[in-house]
């Protein structure tokens, strides 16, 4: 043991001094914690807004929603 820590045992600040660096080590996993979910949901909109992107690009390439074809009066869609 270190003189520093001999000392707040005799004092009683050893168990304030704990309780600090607990503390600390606390906050410092919360604000690791927050920084992934900010990541994860930053992620998650950015693939969000890309696969939009990407489903507006295949909607106007395929002239639709159905995908390609055309309207036929008796048989209906049919795809080309």
């Amino acid at each position: 043991m270190r003189k520093e820590d001999v000392r707040r045992i005799y004092d009683g600040n050893i168990f304030r001094h704990k309780a600090d660096e607990y503390a600390e080590k606390q906050r410092q996993k919360a604000r690791a914690k927050r920084e992934r979910q900010a990541e994860k949901e930053k992620a998650k909109v950015a693939t969000k807004q890309q696969a939009e992107k990407d489903g507006e690009h295949s909607r106007q390439d395929s002239g639709g929603w159905g995908g390609g074809g055309e309207l036929d009066p008796i048989v209906g869609w049919r795809g080309v």
